[in-house]
């Protein structure tokens, strides 16, 4: 536990300064920082981590204030620049590039994309997390249910919108994950429940100061899990969550509290074109070899110990079968059209998904070479970060070189590029004709391709 954190637990009476961010939030609230601190000392023993649950609004507030990181970017700028200059001077780039380029490869050290890490992840916002709660050793939800108490007193409960909600969501998914697809997902249930719903993310709901608090919030995680009854399980083209042992255990207590599960398809584009395209990578065999014994764990007790208990109840074989299977249902679910938030996102016809076009689409899949066809290689991922190390920002672009990495969907290969126009071409195809046959599909395809070639937009917009 910190030191700051430790001196609020004893009672000390110097307190930890309120960070700029949580002021900003207090500030929008019209609360004061020892008006929070009586309201998180007066929730201390009912706001357990199972009650912790956040708003959409808040959870897209504080993520925005959360990764503002403009100050120390600025000091990371030009640590950036000398590290160019003294690696540059020891390899001869000087030497073999003009002053121009020299130039614009210092300049593209300000784009906050240049350390190759173009997502904020869950792992970069621990940090601002503990920044922002020392004061009161508590989780970020706890703060925010502090200030909803401090701000709207008992008789005025509906006097302002609530910034923490009893959790109805547990979110399962990999720290690597972009957090900006946590929003996506966030924002999805919200379009389906509007704000009458509050989301477990545990980040903000777990005390991050790991001491006795959060030892207590860890070893709560089955109860959060049941008490919400439903849990959306966040995969990627490369499966990570499926190889985190911490997620196995999210899907196993859901399987024996018997609670609802979404599986949610997020690609690195976060559009609904590629959500398609990683249900049918599922749908050809991408994750049909999953085995629950693989996944890994930063603290290997942590792997012995949920194994373990996937052992006695499911069992290995039968929950790795269960993730097989959740993952093929929910896969086809994506080409079916569904009242929920999930799914079909991208299909504007008026009816279920044909079933000829499925067939049509993991045919194409097949006769290009299978799931794997859509993957970034190895190989791609060593020339995408060679390619970025040596040439700095694209030629007549702002923006950095992005990196790739093994196992993600491959924009540039021919197989995703005509998936991509096949699914274009049906949804907005099927608001003018009627396609009656993959044929049709097929003829569609090959004339917005020659016309493309043909320096034309063949494809619809």
């Amino acid at each position: 536990m910190p030191s700051d954190a430790a001196a609020v637990a004893g009672g000390s009476a110097e307190r930890a300064r309120v960070s700029p961010q949580i002021q900003s939030v207090l500030k929008t609230a019209g609360v004061s920082a020892a008006e929070v601190d009586a309201a998180v000392e007066t929730l201390r023993g009912s706001c357990d981590v199972s009650n912790r649950g956040l708003t959409f609004q808040f959870l897209t507030d504080y993520l925005a204030l959360a990764t503002d990181r403009s100050a120390h970017m600025r000091v990371g700028l030009w640590v950036k620049r000398v590290q160019f200059a003294h690696d540059s001077l020891c390899s001869g780039y000087f030497r073999a590039h003009s002053v121009t380029s020299v130039l614009t490869r210092v300049a593209a050290l300000s784009n906050p994309y240049e350390d190759f890490s173009p997502e904020f992840t869950t792992y970069s916002l621990v940090g601002a997390v503990v920044a922002d709660t020392v004061r009161w050793n508590c989780s970020v939800a706890e703060i925010a249910a502090a200030i909803d108490l401090a701000s709207n007193p008992l008789e005025e409960k509906d006097a302002a919108m609530p910034l923490a909600y009893s959790p109805t969501h547990f979110l399962s998914y990999s720290w690597s994950m972009p957090l900006i697809d946590v929003k996506e997902v966030a924002r999805t249930v919200t379009k389906e429940l509007g704000d009458g719903w509050g989301l477990w993310l545990d980040v903000l709901t777990i005390n991050q100061h790991q001491g006795d608090r959060t030892q207590a919030d860890l070893a709560a995680v089955g109860e959060c899990i049941a008490r919400t009854g439903s849990l959306l399980f966040v995969v990627d083209a490369r499966g990570t969550a499926l190889s985190r042992v911490w997620c196995i255990y999210e899907i196993m207590t859901a399987v024996r509290a018997d609670c609802d599960i979404t599986v949610v398809f997020s690609g690195k584009n976060r559009s609904a074109f590629d959500s398609a395209i990683i249900a049918l990578t599922v749908l050809a065999g991408r994750f049909d070899h999953i085995d629950v014994r693989d996944a890994q764990a930063t603290v290997a007790s942590d792997k012995a110990l949920i194994l373990e208990q996937v052992a006695a109840n499911p069992g290995l074989d039968a929950l790795s079968d269960l993730l097989r299977t959740t993952l093929r249902d929910h896969a086809r679910q994506e080409f079916a059209k569904k009242a929920g938030p999930f799914g079909s996102a991208w299909w504007s016809g008026p009816e279920h998904f044909p079933e000829w076009v499925l067939e049509g689409l993991l045919k194409t899949i097949e006769l290009g070479g299978g799931w794997g066809s859509l993957l970034v290689t190895e190989e791609a991922e060593r020339d995408a970060y060679t390619a970025a190390r040596v040439n700095g920002s694209a030629e007549g672009k702002h923006e950095a070189w992005r990196p790739k990495r093994a196992g993600e969907l491959d924009q540039e290969t021919p197989l995703y590029q005509k998936l991509i126009l096949i699914l274009k071409i049906i949804t907005f195809g099927q608001q003018a004709a009627k396609f009656k046959g993959w044929k049709e599909v097929e003829k569609a395809v090959d004339e917005a391709a020659a016309a493309s070639a043909a320096g034309n937009r063949g494809t619809p917009e």
